[in-house]
């Protein structure tokens, strides 16, 4: 299990805890967002291990 971080789920507005793997993640406008399945919602977000920030939606 790798480093552990919180973040809110945007489905349900719970606060989760996920575990960074330290695999390589993506950068976007400078930050590190990795794909994380969440314990809340079952799905999957992009998120800022460092920070517990989602990846802003670009719709």
């Amino acid at each position: 299990m790798g480093k552990p971080f919180i973040f809110n789920c945007p489905r349900t507005g719970l606060t989760v805890q996920g575990y960074d793997d330290e695999d390589e993640p993506e950068t976007v406008e400078g930050k590190r967002y990795k794909m994380f399945e969440c314990l809340a919602c079952r799905g999957f977000h992009l998120i800022d291990p460092e920070t517990g920030e989602l990846m802003p939606d670009r719709r």
